[in-house]
């Protein structure tokens, strides 16, 4: 018989285990909570750090006491984390321990809980799925759900497979990674055209060895809301944001944070 839900480590529990990388004089906000919010924020719907501070300023005051938002001792007013407090976070911290901590979390969900008839979880199916191919030398693709440390390492390491794996603007801060690096003096490998259904597309191929220390926290987030959208039972995830940014109250069942 498979556990309930409540059984598993909760999100907040796991978030407690990563490094905190900042000088602990002048903290005020526990990096646990900092990352609570900002994955609520981004289940949401957030996309940039400016709107997920905005998320978290407009947050009612059920969420703010869930997501543990300091409250002032005389005045009671509520004191929540600034967009600039949640960035410096966010940019320093152990983008590995929090992919860690994100993948297992709905990995853990999803297999200690009986999921509804027809429905799966991309993310946790990915390595099952490929354990037992044979991915010796081969070139494995797949979109931007899976840009995700844990599968390029059992790809690369376990399966000894290539992989090409896609980045785009809703995981803002690998995004912004990317673009910086000096594209203007890589040459063209290959250029393609295509046209069909009313576009006229252009393609170009540039490959470059990037430099250590490309970040994934930010995707990793976006990451957390699309598993728990999908453990939640959403198909349409776009629509399954949209809800929760009408009740910011939506979101903390989904992550665990009642």
């Amino acid at each position: 018989m498979a556990a309930s839900a409540t059984d598993c480590v909760s999100l907040l529990e796991r978030f407690q285990h990563i490094p905190d990388p900042r000088d602990p004089r002048g903290v005020r906000h526990t990096l646990a909570w900092l990352l609570a919010l900002a994955s609520a924020a981004v289940l949401a719907g957030s996309r940039s750090f400016t709107a997920i501070g905005e998320w978290i300023a407009d947050a009612p005051a059920q969420v703010m006491a869930a997501l543990g938002v300091r409250r002032d001792p005389l005045s009671k007013q509520w004191r929540p984390p600034d967009e600039s407090t949640v960035r410096r976070l966010l940019e320093k911290v152990d983008a590995r321990a929090l992919d860690e901590a994100v993948c297992s979390w709905p990995a853990e969900r999803a297999a200690r809980t009986t999921p509804a008839p027809g429905k799966t979880n991309e993310i946790t199916r990915f390595q099952p799925l490929l354990q037992p191919l044979d991915l010796n030398d081969c070139v494995i693709t797949a979109d931007a759900l899976h840009t995700q440390r844990d599968h390029a390492v059992f790809l690369a390491e376990q399966k000894r497979a290539h992989y090409l794996l896609i980045v785009k603007k809703n995981q803002p801060t690998l995004y912004a990674q990317v673009k910086r690096l000096l594209w203007k003096q890589i040459p063209i490998q290959n250029r393609e055209r295509d046209c069909g259904n009313g576009r006229d597309e252009h393609r170009t191929l540039k490959v470059v060895t990037a430099k250590a220390g490309l970040l994934f926290p930010h995707a990793t987030l976006r990451n957390l809301a699309i598993g728990g959208l999908r453990l939640a039972g959403a198909d349409n995830l776009a629509q399954a944001a949209r809800r929760i940014s009408r009740n910011a109250t939506r979101s903390l069942p989904i992550l665990g944070l009642t």
